[in-house]
C-alpha cells in the first residue's frame, strides 16, 4: 500500500557516463547501450509507481536530460 507522502526516487546518469566500470569488459558502446537499457526499465518502473515519482540525476547540471526523459509526472531535483 502507497501512502500519499510515499515518493520513488531515481537517481540516475545519462546512459554514457553510467556503469563506467565494465568499459574494460564490454567496450564504451555496449556498456552505454546496456546502462540505457537499465535506465528505461527503471523509468518503467518508476512511471508505474503510484505515489509521488523524484527523477534525481547524479549531476546537478543534468537536469535538462532528465526532463527530457519524457516523465513528465516526475519531479527532477
Amino acid at each position: 500500500m502507497v501512502r500519499e507522502q510515499d515518493a520513488l526516487v531515481l537517481f540516475c546518469k545519462p546512459p554514457g557516463r553510467s556503469k563506467q566500470r565494465l568499459v574494460p569488459a564490454l567496450g564504451a558502446r555496449r556498456t552505454a547501450e546496456l546502462a540505457g537499457r537499465l535506465l528505461d526499465c527503471a523509468l518503467e518502473d518508476l512511471a508505474a509507481w503510484p505515489g509521488s515519482a523524484v527523477l534525481s540525476p547524479a549531476d546537478p547540471g543534468d537536469c535538462e536530460w532528465a526532463d527530457g526523459l519524457g516523465l513528465e509526472r516526475a519531479a527532477i531535483r
